[in-house]
């Protein structure tokens, strides 16, 4: 089976990815994520500079 894997960085929305007719989309890769430790030694998570529940991610979310 082939594949076809999309490298989804920018975060401008997926619409026209997954609305291509002549191909199938079977793997979206999400970029941008960042780990590491805060100044106090906690872990944490980001996509760019947010955390990944950040309200400006919900519609990609909701597309993945």
């Amino acid at each position: 089976m082939n594949k076809i894997i999309y490298y989804y960085q920018t975060f401008i929305g997926l619409e026209n990815i997954l609305n291509q007719k002549q191909k199938i989309v079977t793997d979206i890769i999400i970029s941008s994520i960042h780990f590491g430790l805060d100044m106090n030694n906690n872990p944490y998570i980001h996509l760019n500079d947010f955390t990944p529940d950040d309200k400006q991610f919900d519609e990609m979310w909701s597309e993945i």
